[in-house]
């Protein structure tokens, strides 16, 4: 019920129940909708009310501008992967999630995101989650965005536009070597500095069976209108072991000097079942459309083990 064909001016009211709905195979059942829009101002609130999924939402926002502002709460009661043929195990979960976005502007994005009160069951086994914090800002200029868990914690900060960043960075490397035929044009100069750690968690081990790591922390950055120290990423892993394969002592180093991108792979031990390999070394370089890689290996004595060597041109 309503007037209008345009949703940024339309007035109209939207109720919905639906019985039954199918997707992915799944029949989803009882879906209540209610949706107002007032000349570009939206309220809506809806709930499912299925056997493997329960929940309900609020939700508002307005679409005068050229992004719009979005604020909504989901309250997840269950919801159970397996019967909606949406993971392959057990997987259920609960959790409430809220989000505030003032502006979605890709320069200067202005987001809040919080998941809480969360559950989950992974092989029949229970885990409770911490508060999950996501966040972006713009004070100045500078975009800062982080996220807080109990799984990683990741900061970023820059003068860097959100859908940019990452044309920017392909760019940059298809100038060393041709990795796509896309024409970018004019990028504007990008600029980001970021940290992070992976932590140990069970909740992350749980989903692959046999998987043991330590924390892993990594940093970098990249700045588009620089030619040398352009790019920057360090990565340190302690050990990572996946069922009968072991990595100990582990480091991955990226940088670009001398017009060159260069990454540098070390680690103590690489172990491959019964098969043991010490101080491995991995060294690989890209420039001007050269590829050329370089491993060598060492036994209990530190002697040459095995090395092997290639380049590739295009």
């Amino acid at each position: 019920i309503g007037r209008g064909f345009n949703y940024k001016t339309m007035d109209a009211s939207i109720k919905a129940n639906v019985e039954g709905i199918g997707l992915q195979q799944y029949n989803y059942q009882n879906l209540l909708l209610d949706v107002n829009l007032n000349n570009g101002a939206i309220k809506s609130n809806g709930t499912i009310n299925d056997p493997n999924i329960k929940l309900n939402y609020t939700a508002t926002a307005n679409v005068n501008g050229t992004y719009p502002t979005i604020e909504t709460t989901l309250r997840v009661d269950t919801i159970q992967l397996l019967p909606l043929h949406l993971y392959n195990d057990t997987l259920n979960a609960s959790f409430t999630a809220y989000l505030k976005a003032a502006d979605l502007d890709p320069e200067k994005m202005d987001v809040y995101a919080l998941v809480d009160s969360s559950k989950i069951n992974v092989s029949n086994k229970l885990y409770a989650l911490d508060s999950i914090i996501a966040a972006a800002t713009n004070i100045d200029g500078i975009n800062t965005v982080y996220l807080k868990s109990q799984l990683a914690d990741i900061d970023a900060n820059g003068r860097f536009q959100y859908d940019k960043i990452a044309p920017s960075l392909l760019q940059y490397i298809d100038g060393h070597y041709n990795i796509t035929d896309t024409v970018f044009g004019v990028i504007n100069p990008q600029q980001i500095s970021f940290k992070g750690i992976i932590k140990k968690d069970p909740i992350i081990e749980s989903f692959a069976k046999g998987l043991d790591y330590g924390p892993i922390p990594f940093e970098g950055s990249f700045t588009s209108n620089v030619t040398d120290s352009a790019l920057k990423l360090k990565l340190n892993m302690p050990f990572l072991q996946y069922q009968g394969n072991r990595i100990s002592n582990g480091n991955l180093e990226l940088v670009s000097v001398n017009s060159k991108i260069a990454a540098f792979v070390n680690s103590d031990t690489l172990q491959f079942g019964t098969n043991m390999l010490y101080k491995t070394a991995v060294n690989a370089v890209v420039a001007e459309n050269n590829f050329n890689i370089a491993a060598v290996t060492k036994d209990k004595k530190d002697r040459d083990r095995f090395a092997i060597g290639t380049d590739i041109a295009r």
